[in-house]
């Protein structure tokens, strides 16, 4: 399936505390021409990544790229993650099969 404009939530945090530790992306078949998907990572509705993640035609199949960075890593009970993904055609073609790894260590529940 292409990738497509929406928001999906990852992740609740059970744990008392926690901590983000790394966010990527890639995509099962790539993007082709001038596609774009951008993703941003957010907790509780606001983006915490610094920058958006872009995958272009430049990304290979099963190629991860990661998040540039954070503005916030640290995560409480109920915090909720949320990618937020605009896909943009451009005259390309899409890539398919979006994928995000989202590694975070908490507290045991």
């Amino acid at each position: 399936m292409a990738a497509v404009t929406e928001r999906r939530v990852i992740k609740v945090v059970k744990g008392a505390t926690g901590t983000i530790v790394n966010f990527r992306a890639g995509v099962v078949v790539a993007n082709v021409g001038a596609a774009t998907i951008s993703i941003r990572l957010k907790k509780n509705g606001t983006n915490i990544d610094t920058a958006a993640l872009v995958l272009d035609s430049g990304n290979a199949a099963f190629a991860l790229e990661a998040a540039a960075g954070f503005t916030s890593t640290s995560l409480v009970a109920n915090d909720v993650l949320e990618v937020d993904i605009t896909a943009a055609a451009g005259g390309g073609t899409l890539g398919q099969g979006l994928f995000c790894e989202l590694t975070a260590r908490e507290d045991a529940v």
